[in-house]
């Protein structure tokens, strides 16, 4: 069977806490870096507000080395998000493509102007161009080279009725082998489908997705994909940096609780924990709002299937357990200060009640 549409690689990565959309807009309206666009970029069927940001870069002739021998209009685009992430899709078009082909598009190598690429390479040079460029509105700028990676099969139409399971599963899971796969492999990989009319679909797995849509209408699967990554990107760091808040939070508590002293940094301790909690939070809760769908059910049952495939949720609740420990561990800071301050005040009151019994004795030898 022949397929028409495109095969899109998806990259996003985490370079900073912030991104300025705001004025990346304002500047860019004044002078505008070449082969670069600003456009805001979200349909109406989802509640986000700043809109991320759309810089589109101009397609590249390509060869798409060892798969196909003519030449193809690649397209490369990035987006902005407030949040601190930018994505990169690279799309290689597909024009009379069979889908038993697909396989091999799952890592492919692209020659651009003499050059060779993997597509992840491709798209780090890329986010680099971009960084070079919006870097000083970005906040506390960082650059991960290890993105959350997907890619999503955008065709026209494929055979729904069963009857080509196997090759649907092994276009899913990049499966290039000619050994037969399991019923239950093919089940378990073809579990994730949501369909709206008999000849659409949109099957779901780990790192891939097949989108069929005979109209080639792809773009609200594309860009629902696209955020539920985000989100795992999002998810992910934020849950290593709790990890590394939490180890040193509870170590510098130890610390200072063994410490035979009444005074101490504890105000520092616990004014960075509730900082840090704070700002955390925050950013996870901007990240989770971007997925507040309006009226466009189907599309909200796409990213229920991909939320539940990331496991979302179980990130989520991941990052909330240890919200929950950076507050008890605040907690027990404050009520160590408070502890300590009942301590100081009880010895201020002795010392007071010392002093005024050593003054009236004072007094009474001066009277002798």
């Amino acid at each position: 069977m022949i397929a028409k549409g495109s095969v899109n690689y998806l990259y996003i990565y985490d370079v900073g806490s912030e991104i300025d959309i705001a004025q990346i807009e304002r500047v860019a309206k004044l002078t505008k870096p070449v082969g670069f666009e600003y456009t805001k970029l979200m349909p109406n069927y989802i509640a986000v507000n700043p809109s991320p940001l759309l810089i589109t870069a101009d397609s590249e002739v390509a060869e798409v080395q060892g798969i196909r021998q003519d030449m193809v209009k690649v397209a490369v685009a990035a987006k902005s998000y407030e949040v601190g992430a930018i994505s990169v899709t690279v799309s290689v078009p597909l024009d009379g493509e069979s889908l038993e082909n697909l396989t091999k598009y799952s890592s492919p190598t692209l020659v651009l102007s003499g050059r060779t690429f993997q597509v992840k390479e491709l798209a780090l040079s890329t986010v680099k161009k971009v960084l070079s460029d919006i870097g000083p509105y970005v906040t506390n700028l960082r650059m991960t080279t290890e993105p959350e990676e997907y890619t999503t099969f955008c065709v026209d139409s494929a055979p729904l009725d069963g009857t080509a399971d196997e090759m649907l599963a092994k276009i899913l899971t990049g499966d290039t082998s000619s050994t037969q796969m399991s019923q239950s492999q093919i089940a378990s990989t073809l579990k994730s489908r949501t369909s709206y009319y008999a000849d659409d679909a949109v099957f779901i797995d780990w790192s891939a997705a097949l989108v069929v849509d005979p109209s080639c209408d792809f773009g609200a699967n594309l860009l629902v994909i696209e955020l539920a990554n985000l989100q795992l990107l999002e998810m992910r760091y934020y849950d290593r940096l709790l990890d590394e808040l939490v180890e040193k939070a509870s170590l510098d508590l130890t610390r200072r609780s063994s410490r035979r002293t009444l005074f101490g940094s504890s105000g520092t301790v616990a004014r960075k924990v509730a900082e840090q909690r704070i700002e955390i939070d925050s950013i996870v809760e901007a990240t989770k709002n971007y997925t507040k769908f309006i009226g466009e059910w189907y599309i909200a049952r796409v990213y229920s299937s991909i939320a539940e495939k990331l496991r979302l949720k179980d990130w989520d609740a991941s990052l909330s357990g240890k919200l929950d420990i950076l507050e008890d561990i605040y907690s027990l800071v404050s009520e160590q200060m408070s502890h300590r301050r009942e301590i100081l005040l009880e010895i201020i009151i002795v010392a007071l009640f010392v002093a005024e019994i050593i003054q009236q004795f004072i007094q009474w030898e001066l009277l002798r």
